[in-house]
Parts: structure tokens; sequence; C-alpha cells
């Protein structure tokens, strides 16, 4: 039980952002969520949460800039997201090819981790530009 924590841990360790400086919400909860019930039900629950929160950041933001920009800006940045979408919906599907291939209930959390650094990773380039929109203001 005590190798599948350490597991557990570096693999939530692994899917964090290296450039993150603070720890966001949603990945703080996801880590309480976890040490509450670590069993693999509870950790592919807890990501299971985490990943939808992360999805509504994601479209709260994605938002956010579409008001901001000007039409040139938002035209960009649509053809952008759905380029991610696709890309998003490609790299799923190759994670649960890869992690089907393997035994054990270990890869259910790594596969679930891999899905949300995807996630995760756009919410904080959109928020960059975010960030970018403000600094003039």
């Amino acid at each position: 039980m005590m190798q599948f924590l350490i597991f557990l841990s570096l693999t939530f360790l692994y899917a964090l952002p290296v450039h993150a400086q603070q720890e966001d919400p949603i990945d703080a909860d996801l880590s309480r969520c976890m040490e509450n019930d670590p069993s693999t039900f509870g950790v592919l629950e807890c990501y299971a949460q985490a990943e939808k929160r992360w999805d509504e950041e994601l479209n709260k933001v994605y938002k956010d800039l579409m008001a901001r920009l000007d039409d040139n800006g938002r035209s960009a940045l649509k053809t952008s997201q759905i380029s991610w979408l696709k890309y998003r919906d490609n790299e799923f599907a190759a994670i649960n090819g890869v992690y089907a291939l393997v035994q054990g209930t270990m890869y259910q959390t790594m596969a679930a981790g891999d899905r949300l650094k995807i996630i995760r990773d756009r919410v904080y380039q959109l928020r960059s530009y975010q960030s970018t929109l403000t600094i003039d203001k």
C-alpha cells in the first residue's frame, strides 16, 4: 500500500505544471481529495472532478479572452481553440490507447493525470494571454 501511495504522489507531481508558481485552488482541492480517499476509485473520482473544474476554467478564460480581443484576435483565438480541441481529443485517444494495453489499476490513475495535464496546460496558456492583455491597463 505504501508503494502505491508513493507512486500516486509521484504521478500527481508529474502532472503539475512546471511553470506554476503557486498551486492553483483546483490542484489544491485535488490533492486534498486524493488524501481523503487514496483508493483507486477515490483517486479516479478526484481526477474526474478536477478535470471538470479545469474544463470549466478553460471555458471561463476563453470567454474572457474573446471579450477582450478585437475581430482579428477573436478569429485567431477561435481557430486556435478549434485546433486545440482536436489535439485534445486525439491526445485523449492516444492516452487511452496506450494505457489500455497495460495491466494494473495504477495505469488508470496515470491516464487520468495525463488527461488532466492537457487541459490544465491549455488553461495556463490562455491565462498567460490574459496577463499580457492586462499589463497595459
